[in-house]
């Protein structure tokens, strides 16, 4: 029976569908795990399992609850930083009340009380503030200088240079006290010293003699005290006071010559003596010599240097030199040395 054009394109029609239909299967290659099964990149979502963007991200907020980690740089207001973290616009910081320690050594705080920014050295807070340079000249012979003093007492970060004119002394009028003392600065002051003249501390007072045992004698001073760092350029000469010399001992009816004083700008003076006993005060060129009505006193000590014990008599004893005076006392402080440290320049410890 003949097919009417009507039945001959519904016939043709349904044999294409189905060719094209076949030939789509055959080319579709079906999953190969569960979606997504790395066939396509995951979505970042809610998940606990970390997630890499290889691409930009453009967000109109984020809100980060816990740390956060950035490989470079962080640019904020600029799509382009430049260093670690760099800022176009102003920056506003707070004051969490984390404690000062190694670890936070560089960290930056707003003090709200007083009103400044502190930084964190790694064991105390304190305030950024520029260091102001002050200039001291010392130009005549001077006694138990004070730096700090001297620079005005400042309560903010200096920068400090001290000369000492080449033929000045500057000493001390008793052993007690040193010749020269920085004082304690604010921290991330910078106290430099140029010493073109001497530094030299007071010397020790001599024993005296014969009582019956011969007095020791007395220690030299320190010529120069830290209480802050220093960067110390010594052109001239650092000197501690010398010991004062030992009394000597009384024999019989012979009495101990007292000892002499020790080497200092106020050189020590003699202990006292019977019948002549007395010994000579010491100068800033060397100790006194001990008097010897009999039996010696010990002669005063150099500058630096120990001073000597008195003699010993046949029962008692003599006196012991005094000890010698450091060139410096660091009391923990460190020296950045320029120039000058050397045993010809500097007389006595270093300690």
């Amino acid at each position: 029976m003949a097919l009417s054009f009507r039945q001959l394109f519904a016939t043709l029609f349904l044999f294409f569908v189905g060719f094209f239909a076949a030939a789509a299967l055959q080319a579709w290659t079906g999953p190969t795990s569960t979606a997504p099964g790395s066939n396509v990149a995951a979505p970042i979502n809610v998940g606990t399992i970390d997630q890499v963007k290889n691409a930009g991200l453009s967000v109109n907020a984020l809100t980060v609850f816990g740390s956060a980690y950035i490989q470079n740089k962080l640019g904020i207001a600029t799509s382009a930083p430049a260093v670690a973290l760099d800022v176009n616009g102003t920056v506003k910081i707070g004051n969490a009340g984390e404690v000062c320690q190694s670890v936070s050594e560089g960290a930056i705080r707003y003090n709200n009380s007083s009103k400044i920014v502190e930084y964190c050295n790694g064991s105390v807070w304190g305030p950024i503030r520029q260091a102001v340079p002050t200039s001291l000249t010392i130009t005549s012979n001077a006694f138990n200088y004070n730096i700090y003093t001297a620079a005005g007492a400042p309560t903010t970060a200096t920068n400090v240079t001290v000369t000492i004119n080449s033929g000045v002394l500057v000493g001390s009028s008793d052993p007690s006290s040193p010749a020269m003392n920085t004082g304690t600065f604010p921290a991330g002051s910078v106290i430099t010293i140029v010493n073109n003249g001497t530094i030299i501390g007071a010397g020790g007072p001599g024993g005296a003699g014969s009582t019956p045992n011969g007095v020791a004698g007395g220690p030299g001073g320190a010529a120069l005290s830290l209480a802050s760092n220093v960067v110390l350029t010594n052109n001239g000469v650092i000197k501690g006071g010398g010991g004062g010399g030992g009394g000597g001992a009384q024999y019989a009816r012979t009495f101990g010559g007292s000892g002499g004083g020790g080497c200092g700008y106020v050189g020590g003076a003699a202990g006292t003596g019977q019948y002549g006993g007395t010994g000579q005060t010491g100068s800033s060129s060397g100790g006194g010599s001990g008097s010897n009505p009999g039996i010696p006193g010990g002669s005063g000590g150099a500058c630096g240097s120990s001073g000597s014990a008195g003699q010993n008599g046949p029962i008692w004893s003599g006196g012991a030199g005094g000890s010698a005076g450091a060139a410096i006392v660091t009391n923990g402080n460190t020296i950045t040395w320029t120039a000058g440290n050397n045993g010809t320049q500097v007389l006595g410890a270093v300690q």
